[in-house]
Parts: structure tokens; sequence; C-alpha cells
């Protein structure tokens, strides 16, 4: 209890907020204190106190803060209108994603038909939705709604009379602000699986966990990004991940690409951007963006240590779909990318301008680089391994003679005698399995034009040794006894043998004096003067160019047939021309010869559809011999290149509907563009591409005007080379003639 004049109680105990709150409602607020005259005895006892010098008393404490109020209360106004705001984006998303279901079942919710003008009402009712949001959030805010403030702002604008002073004030016009002009319309691509997504996560996860921070700022940047991945990780749903292509990213994202060493680029739904990188450092102007052991967006990996990606990509080689292993990449990494595949860092190209350099660049930029299992039984003086002007010699006289009159005239002769003998054995009441059937045939012409080799029992016995020579070409390179390349070497010693033998004897003159007019290949290298062409090495080499008759041309021949099956629109047409040509030579008596053959429009742009969907050569392998810059990026020297044909030949920018069987295509499309690469190119370009052409167009021509069939179910294999699963089985029965 305070006594007049004594000193002031002090609180020992500090009463709570709550109690001062109620104290304060309760009690009336104290007089006023006068501000003149003499002040209270307390004041004065206070002041006495001070002057006789006795210690001051403490300070009044100070007054009780009122309580503050939590977030939620301060900002209760907000939860309404994002609960509108959410409903309305959601009721949109839905509408503009799934227009069809979400549409419908929208309306049947609300009891409305769904029809054609149900959408425009939809997105009007969605409008007034998001103004009465507004709306709502303003009165929260202000307690008044709009029209109580445009009264209020009206009644306080001074009234102006007549005689007032007019003002000097100029009238603000307001400009309208131009909108942004749009340049380009940018695609995005199909969303990402979210089990890809969640791979790729991980995989990133991983590769920030073996940075190593520098100081905490970088610590603790890379653990909030850490924290980030994960939670994409263990989430039950994530947003959808759309991959953009290059000209996207130029487009939209450019300044990013230069601030930033991206790991990651991300564009959701709600157009934002999200990259997982780290700042990069200024580079050189002038040198070119590495691929190795970055390339454009940093995230192309070399896959396990020694191994590389070879299992991913033989897995991906045995499905349906062989190319979805550099798809993938494609869609992630960009057209160019690196990996590791058959035991060598590899730079891989889906693009074709880069895959066009590759072929058409010289030893002095690249050589030829393959598994090592195909390099042990090719050989070292193979002409697909041998460089400089060796290889343009072998490669020139090849050449040559295969485009030569001469032996155009007696392949249409062999291949006519072979293909009719072999139809007449055909039976209706069994299976014709076409690609032994054309297998038989190509390779019997080839050797042929190769050695000048008939039928008979050494034709069989280097069929039988080069089945198995050929089954060595992509098998684990481990050459000891039992193993498939163990056994693939041994069967090319037998052929090599037997070829050597034939060799002999032209050059002892056995089989007579060769003339100046080379019948085969082996005669036109034999002729030649050099050196460098020993009885070794044309005897490889006539092993070597064998591989067409037994892979490449039977394999056109089968599945020209198996896409002529399941398109009766095309079968049509081809025989239709075929039949036309057939009955003109019959009407003159005049024998078929190969330009006749070749003369034919539709049956050739039929064969050139096969070769595009088909992808007999899926592409070819390089080794630099020095840094290249190819397109503003640098390959390493003593890295290999890998021009993947196959991705170029489906890929949707070079041709629409690429998986659809369509020659009428290339009635308009240029063949010798940069997109259609399926004999390679440059100065390796396949010798023999006319003659497959002519080959083919020879089976077909016969085909097609003696047989209708009707074809089994069966499916394409692409590796390790390409074939059908069940050898291409049909049911024929013969035309009558007219």
């Amino acid at each position: 209890m305070n006594v007049e004049g004594g000193s002031p109680k002090l609180f020992k105990n500090k009463p709570k907020k709550a109690q001062l709150k109620a104290k304060d409602l309760s009690s009336p607020p104290p007089p006023p204190q006068p501000t003149t005259g003499t002040s209270s005895s307390a004041e004065a006892a206070a002041a006495a106190s001070y002057k006789m010098g006795s210690t001051a008393p403490p300070p009044p404490p100070p007054p009780p803060q009122p309580p503050k109020e939590s977030f939620a209360r301060r900002y209760k106004f907000l939860w309404p209108l994002l609960l509108t705001v959410n409903l309305a984006v959601g009721v949109t998303e839905l509408v503009i994603n799934y227009e069809a279901v979400g549409g419908s079942a929208l309306a049947s919710l609300m009891g409305i038909p769904f029809d054609a003008n149900f959408m425009d009402a939809l997105g009007v009712s969605l409008d007034a939705m998001l103004h009465q949001a507004v709306e709502t959030y303003l009165f929260m805010r202000t307690k008044k709604k709009d029209t109580d403030i445009e009264e209020e702002v009206s009644s306080n604008v001074p009234s102006t009379s007549v005689s007032s002073s007019p003002s000097t004030t100029a009238p603000v016009s307001e400009e309208p602000i131009p909108l942004p002009t749009v340049s380009q319309v940018v695609k995005l691509r199909e969303p990402i699986p979210e089990n890809q997504q969640r791979e790729l996560f991980k995989w990133i996860l991983e590769e920030k966990r073996k940075v190593k921070p520098k100081d905490s700022e970088e610590k603790k940047r890379i653990d909030e990004e850490k924290a980030i991945l994960k939670q994409f990780i263990r989430a039950k749903s994530i947003p959808s991940i759309y991959m953009l292509n290059a000209d996207a990213l130029t487009v939209l994202i450019v300044p990013l690409l230069d601030e930033f060493s991206a790991d990651l680029i991300i564009v959701s739904r709600l157009d934002m951007v999200v990259v997982f990188g780290t700042p990069a450092a200024p580079a050189k102007k002038g040198r070119p963006k590495p691929l190795c052991p970055r390339d454009h967006y940093g995230l192309s990996t070399l896959g396990w240590p020694f191994i590389g990606e070879t299992i991913d990509f033989v897995s991906c080689a045995y499905s349906d779909r062989p190319e979805s292993f550099m798809d993938k990449r494609r869609r992630m990494y960009g057209k160019v990318f690196k990996s590791h595949i058959f035991g060598s860092r590899t730079i891989v190209s889906t693009d074709a301008e880069v895959s066009k350099f590759i072929l058409q660049s010289d030893a002095k930029v690249f050589v030829p680089s393959y598994p090592k299992s195909l390099t042990e039984l090719m050989g070292k003086s193979s002409i697909l391994l041998i460089n400089g002007s060796l290889q343009r010699r072998i490669h020139g006289l090849i050449g040559a003679f295969f485009k030569s009159p001469h032996l155009k005239a007696q392949i249409t002769r062999d291949m006519q005698s072979y293909v009719q003998e072999s139809m007449e054995k055909w039976r209706e009441d069994q299976p014709i399995y076409i690609q032994d059937e054309s297998k038989n045939i190509a390779f019997q012409v080839l050797v042929k034009a190769l050695i000048s080799l008939d039928p008979g029992e050494d034709m069989e016995l280097l069929k039988k040794q080069f089945q198995e020579f050929i089954a060595g070409l992509m098998s684990l390179p481990l050459n000891i006894p039992g193993s498939q390349l163990y056994r693939s070497l041994q069967a090319k010693k037998k052929m090599v043998k037997l070829v050597q033998k034939i060799i002999q004897s032209k050059r002892d003159g056995i089989s007579g004096i060769i003339s100046m007019a080379p019948k085969d290949v082996a005669e036109v290298l034999l002729n030649d003067a050099s050196e460098q062409l020993t009885d070794d090495l044309i005897a490889d080499n006539m092993i070597d160019m064998m591989i067409p008759g037994e892979d490449s041309v039977p394999v056109l021949m089968t599945l020209a047939v198996k896409y002529l099956s399941d398109c009766p629109a095309a079968l049509q047409q081809l025989t239709e021309e075929n039949m036309k040509l057939k009955c003109l030579k019959a009407q003159h008596g005049e024998p078929m010869c190969w330009s006749d053959y070749l003369s034919l429009p539709f049956t050739q742009t039929v064969i050139t559809e096969t070769l595009r969907m088909g992808n007999i050569i899926i592409g070819v392998m390089r080794k630099a011999m020095k840094d290249i810059e190819i397109k503003g990026y640098l390959i390493p020297k003593g890295w290999c290149a890998f021009a993947y044909f196959r991705s170029v030949h489906l890929d949707e920018n070079n041709y629409e509907w690429p998986y659809q069987f369509n020659p009428w295509r290339w009635q308009e499309k240029d063949m010798s563009n940069s997109s259609f690469t399926p004999f390679g190119g440059g100065q390796r370009l396949c010798p023999g591409l006319d003659l497959a052409r002519l080959e083919a167009s020879i089976f077909l021509h016969h085909f097609v005007t003696q047989f209708r069939w009707v074809a089994e179910e069966d499916t394409i294999v692409n590796f390790p080379t390409v074939r059908m699963k069940r050898r291409m089985p049909i049911w024929v029965k013969r035309r009558e003639e007219n």
C-alpha cells in the first residue's frame, strides 16, 4: 500500500499480458494531470530525497505491450482468396489439359449437357469467379465494395463553378502499352514418365553428393538443392516435366544458359523454369564448347566403369524400338552427346549435319573404329579399316567395276536365272520363308560377281562357313577355344584358304589367261600393278565383301515384302507398274535388261522407303585423330564418333510420320540430302549401292508378277544384325497366265 510521500511500490511478479489487457479494459482511464501548479506529494518527496543525496528510486516499468496476433489471424483475409483462386486455377487446368474428359465430367457433375457451347460458358463462369474473388479480397481489406469506393472518390472531388478560373494543367491521356510480339511459337514435347523423372533426380542427387564444396556458401547451396531433389524423389506425385529441344532452349532461356552451367532445365505446367546448376566460369571468346567432359547440357554420362553404357545400348537394340537408347538421351542432352559404348568413349551424333561431317572427313580427321571382335574378324587389311591411298585405290577400282554396264548385265542375267530357278520350287501347300530364299539367291549372285564361283560343292562349303563367320561380328572379344569369336576366326581361315586357291588359279592361268575385260572383282584387283595388292589382301577383302550377300541385300528384299504386306495400297500400285512393264516387253518380244528394272519409278520409291525404315546399316564409327570442332563443339582427340543413322531416318523433324511406311513421300523428296544415308557417305560410300537396288528390283518384279501371298505375323530383330524373327513366312498362290 502506497502512503502519500512514500516511495512507489515495485512489482516483484510481472503480470501476464492477458491480465494487463483485462485490467486496462475494466478500469476507467486515469484523470488528466494538471499542467500547472504544485506537483503531487510523491513527486515532492522524491525530489526532496534527491536533493538530500539519497539514492534515486528506479524508474517505473514500461507500459505493457498489447499481445501480438498470430500470422494466421493477422492475414486471415487471405485464406478465402487463396482458396477461391486455387479452385479457379484447378478447374482451368482441368479444362485446358483434359478438355474431352475433364469437360464432360465437370458437365455431368453440374447437371449441364456437354456440347460445343459448354466450354465457352465455362470460360465466362471462370472469369466471373475470378472477378468475384477480387471483389471479396477488396471488401475484406477495406470493408468497402467497388461501388462504395467509386462514390467516395466522386464525393471528394470538389465541384468547380463556371466562373472559376480554368485549370492550367494539361489533360492526362493514357497511352496503350504495346503487347510483345511473339516471334516463334515453342512447342513442348510429351511429358517424361514419372519413373524416368525419379531416376533422373536420383542420378542428379548422386552427382551432387560427389561435389566437394569450396566454402560454406557453396555447401549451403548444394544442401538446399539436395533437399529439393529428395522432396521430388519422395513425393507421391511430381509435376510433369517437358524437355525442350535446342531451338526452344535458344528462344526461351538463352540467358540462363549463359549465366549457369546448368545440370538440368525443367519447364513445368505453370511455366516455371527450374535450373539445377552452378554459375558458369567465363569462357574464352572464340573457343568452341567442349562435348567432353561436358556437352550442351552437361548431363550426359559415360555410365559404369569399363562397361560404360554398353549393356543399356544392347538391351535397347534387342527391343522393338532400338533407337530408344538414343532418343532418351537426345531428349535430355541434345542431338549430340557423349557416352561409353563397346569399350570406347564415344560422341554419339543423331544430327544429320554432324553425321554428314563425320562421313565426309578424310583420314587426317577421322579413321574407322569398330568393336574389337569385328576388327579381329575383318583383319587389318580389310577395306573397312585401311586408310589413305590404298583405301582410295581399292575403293575406286571396285566402285568403277560395279558401275560398269558389263557387270550390271551379268548381274541381271544371273539374278533372273537364280530367282526363276528358286521360285519354280515354291509350293502352295507349305510356307515359304522369304528371308532364307532371298539369302540363297543374293549370296550366289554376289559370290559369282566377286570370284566367279558357280553353284556347287565349293559354294555350299563357302556358304556354311560364312554363316559361322558372320555370327561373331558382334560377339564378345574373347578369342578362346569354344567362344563364338574363336569359331568365327576358324571359319574365316577355311574361307580364305578356298579363296586363295581360286586367286592363285587365276594368277597362274589355270582357268585361262586374265583378259583385259575382267569378269569379276578379283580379276580387277589382280590386274592392278600395285605391289600393295597382295593375294592375302585380296582374299581378305573378297570375304569381307560377301557380307552384303548374306546380310544387307537379302534383308532389303525381306523387309520390302514385309512392308508391302502391311500396306495394300503400295502393293497394288507396285504390282500394276511391274505388270505393265512385263506386258510391254512381252508384246515386243524383248528380254528385261538392267535399265528396265531401274526405270520403274514407284518400285524405286518402295526400295528407298524400305531402306529408310529398315536401317540395315544403323551407323558408322570413327576415331578422332585430333581435336575437331563441329557446330561449335569440340570432340577430343582419341574419342570415337558414332554417326547413328537410325535416329536421323526416324526423326519427325526430317520425315513426317516417320514410323509409317509411305513410299509416296519420295516422289517429291530429294534422296541426296544429308538426312538420308542408308549406304554411308563420303570416301567410304558403299560401292555396291546400285547393285543392291538392282537385285531388289529384279526380285520384287518377279515376285509380284508371279504370285499373290498372305504373310504370317513376324517381327523385326535389330541386333546384332537386322533380320526377321521367324524368317518371314508367307503362303503363296500363283497368278493365272493371261
